[in-house]
């Protein structure tokens, strides 16, 4: 029988073996008994402390970095070598700089490979050659150590983070963790990017995990303003930390004149470090050399204007640098388009020639169902419909409907959990309101509601810039110039309340941040508005209202609100504004051939579309022309006076009295009864088609009605629900009423009112909806055709122009 060794690597008992035979040739005037070693250690770079395991360094590298003490006393760092692996002077200058950076620093480096030993002075750096190896040498060695001024810290760092993978990944995991940190949002910084104990795991990640070690030097990644783009690049770091070969270090773009800067900035600011512009450059090029262990430089939010970090991104990630460094950028839409073309505008810049895209949108259905899984880890439910609502597939909204919550939840007993509405209401604001208390921050937004308002009375913005508002809180610099001065515009930039870009029309941008704040400033703008216009003329103040939702992002929500507000001002609203806004329902127009329309696509820009005779649509996207199929359907139907129904179904979520002909009045159940007999859809248009479909019964003669099954989608629904909730079975007189309205889309909705109801952790409650159900709801339906499911959409072909895009 032959025996074969199966083990290729030194084990443990053999690298004890090695130290101790090692301490007897540096040290044999020292009793062995009195010398004792640490393989594994620690030492600190500015806040950040540093493990160093010299077994698994031998394991890897052939080599041990082990601390020698004689009793309680530093005595030396020890680089030992494993047998006949030669001594080299990078071995001298890992030894020296463990030295330097340890707290006592030990006087002496000792290199040996078991044969060959010799020793450097750690305070000079030189070589230690007495006369003769003994104890009285040794200690004048240290006498004189500690006479002489401390060694140079920077240098030693520097060698440790350019030659130690151990050290550096350690040490830029840690200044990431900080940068992270400092930038995770807190109740007097609301505005930055990150949520402490929230993040939502994004397909995106995986795919910029794939291509960077697929061998991808630049990947971009891109998406609209507030789209998460910040928060794939924080996920990417922490993924990282598991992996043994790949370190991400974050970095803020446009903050500290460029990323090189921003790079020197954070190293000295967390690693007591002070490098130069230059010497970060250096340091990366040196690393970059390596292909065992590798640097993800991660970069955020690139400005359009910014060249110079522009031409960094292009050195970075040419052949000057080698495999170990890869860089990944995230950008908006807009600037990712300008910096991937040439400034001709026709071919492809360095950039775009080398960059690998990855694009972050609003959740798909399988991120949407993780991070409902993120909520319930702090004991937040969304109730049923959120799913086919489009904003809570965008993060911020998530965020924002939770953070009160969350703080809220925390000091609730274990067992509770919470359950938000499955759409964004009235609560957005409230929330608000109670959150951002800070006087001078509700000026400036105040002051930034001011500029949004007057761009959305400009009918001479480029077209795209305006369809784009009406989905993103933006604003032009030049009309946000007029509220604020350079100092506060300044203020709110270096903050991130604002984020400068460049717009695909030309136009100087900000992308507005805290969009729950803007929309609390911007319904007290219009309340303020409000008042003088219904009592000049309610119907013109109707129109004015509705006008002003359809042009703002959640403008229903705001218009609402705004309504809210004004009821409580002095001279206070009458209810002519209720009466007009109720008379004007919404109506269904259909779509004829030749009709032209435009929208706007996040990542595309304005796509217009020309309806055929032939049931076909022809769509321009950047110039190109496509036709696509609108289905069976054909041409659909637009719609219209929409808004002034939907300001009055969020409106009708709270109880409010007004003064009506017949005296005050609590006028909230009969604006239920009136909006939920809408024979149609009642959802804000606009937004991502695919994220809005559900399932509708399409009723000839009746209208169209959500499906049951799809649960509470509209804002109308939702205000029943919340009536019902509060006044339970003392609400069973206005079911009556309602049934007697013989309206099958007025029944349809109390029935997923009381769907929900009926599943409620209030026993009296839940008894009274099913009761309800089942004795007069049900039964009522007998008197409308039977209903059939169909995936209805807001406007058919939707579906094939995302496909095109």
């Amino acid at each position: 029988m032959t025996a074969k060794k199966l083990t290729t690597s030194p084990t443990e008992a053999d690298l004890e073996a090695e130290i101790h035979h090692a301490i007897a040739l540096a040290f044999p005037w020292l009793p062995a008994e009195s010398i004792h070693h640490q393989t594994k250690f620690s030492f600190t770079f500015g806040r950040k402390k540093i493990d160093v395991d010299g077994t698994e360094a031998s394991r890897a590298e052939a080599r041990s970095d082990i601390v020698l003490y004689n009793g309680d006393r530093p005595l030396a760092v020890l680089e030992l070598k494993r047998a006949g692996v030669p001594l080299t002077p990078d071995d001298d200058a890992q030894g020296l700089s463990y030295a330097r950076v340890l707290n006592p620093s030990p006087p002496l480096v000792a290199v040996t490979n078991g044969t060959d030993l010799h020793f450097i002075e750690t305070h000079s750096g030189k070589r230690w050659q007495p006369t003769q190896r003994a104890e009285q040498e040794f200690q004048a060695l240290v006498t004189s150590a500690a006479r002489v001024a401390a060694a140079d810290m920077k240098q030693a760092i520097e060698t440790l983070m350019g030659t130690n993978a151990a050290v550096w990944m350690q040490a830029v995991r840690l200044t990431a963790a900080e940068t992270m940190d400092e930038l995770s949002a807190s109740w007097d910084e609301p505005a930055r990017p990150f949520a402490r104990g929230f993040l939502i795991p994004r397909k995106a990640t995986a795919q910029v995990l794939r291509r960077a070690t697929g061998g991808a030097k630049l990947i971009l990644v891109e998406g609209a303003p507030l789209a998460g783009k910040s928060n794939v690049l924080r996920e990417v770091s922490l993924r990282t930390t598991q992996l043994d070969d790949i370190a991400t270090l974050y970095v803020e773009a446009g903050v500290a004149g460029g990323i090189l800067q921003s790079l020197a900035d954070a190293l000295a600011r967390s690693l007591a470090w002070p490098v130069t512009r230059e010497e970060a450059r250096s340091w990366l090029m040196r690393l970059s050399q390596s292909s065992d262990h590798r640097l993800l430089l991660a970069v955020d939010g690139l400005d359009a204007g910014d060249n110079d970090t522009r031409r960094e991104i292009e050195d970075l990630s040419s052949t000057t640098f080698g495999p170990g460094l890869f860089v990944i950028v995230a950008v908006d839409d807009a600037v990712a388009g300008k910096l991937v073309t040439a400034p001709n505008g026709l071919t492809e810049s360095a950039i775009g020639r080398r960059a690998q895209r990855v694009h972050v949108g609003p959740l798909d259905d399988r991120e949407f169902q993780i991070a409902l899984r993120v909520l319930r880890g702090h004991r937040i439910e969304l109730m049923h419909g959120a799913q086919a609502t489009p904003e809570f597939r965008q993060p911020w909204v998530l965020r924002a409907t939770s953070a009160l919550v969350i703080e809220r939840i925390e000091d609730a007993a274990p067992t509770l959990a919470v359950a938000l509405p499955p759409l964004l209401s009235l609560d957005l604001i409230r929330h608000a309101r109670e959150r951002f208390t800070d006087h001078e921050l509700r000026r400036l937004f105040k002051a930034i509601a001011k500029a949004v308002l007057a761009d959305t009375r400009d009918q001479k913005r480029d077209t795209s810039l305006m369809l784009e508002s009406l989905e993103i809180n933006v604003v032009r610099r030049e009309t946000l110039r007029q509220h604020v001065d350079a100092t506060e515009l300044t203020w709110l930039i270096d903050r991130a309340f604002v984020k400068p870009a460049i717009h695909a029309s030309g136009d100087s941008i900000l992308f507005i941040r805290l969009p729950e704040l803007l929309a609390s400033e911007l319904a007290r703008l219009l309340a303020d508005e409000l008042v003088p216009l219904v009592q000049a003329d309610a119907q013109h103040a109707a129109t004015w209202i509705a006008g002003a939702a359809s042009n703002l992002p959640i403008g229903d929500v705001i218009a609402a609100q705004a309504i809210s507000d004004a009821v409580h001002r002095p001279g206070s609203l009458s209810f002519d504004l209720i009466r007009a806004l109720l008379e004007t329902p919404p109506e269904r127009q259909p779509v004829s051939a030749g009709g032209r329309f435009a929208t706007h696509f996040p990542g595309v820009g304005l796509v217009e579309l020309v309806f055929k005779e032939d049931g076909t649509a022809v769509v321009d996207i950047d110039g190109h022309l496509h036709t696509i199929d609108l289905g069976d359907d054909g041409m659909s139907d637009t719609y219209t006076n929409i808004h002034q129904w939907l300001i009055l179904s969020h409106l009708a979520a709270v109880p409010f009295a007004m003064e009506t002909p017949e005296g005050l009045q609590r006028v909230d159940p009969g604006i239920l009864l009136i909006v939920g007999t809408a024979d149609l859809v009642l959802r804000k248009p606009g937004g991502d088609h695919e994220m809005r479909a559900a399932p509708t019964h399409e009723v000839p003669g009746i209208g169209s009605m959500v499906c049951h099954e799809a649960g509470i989608i509209e804002p109308i629904t939702l205000s029943i629900f919340r009536y019902l909730m509060r006044d339970g079975a003392a609400a069973s007189d206005w079911i009556d009423s309602a049934l007697a309205e013989d309206s099958m889309p007025l029944l349809s909705r109390i029935h997923i009112a009381l769907l929900q109801a009926s599943s409620s952790a209030h026993e009296e409650l839940a008894t009274w909806a099913e009761e309800t159900l089942t004795s007069k709801v049900l039964p009522a339906f007998k008197r409308f055709p039977v209903l059939q499911c169909s995936n209805a959409s807001p406007t058919s072909g939707v579906s094939s122009i995302t496909d095109l895009l």
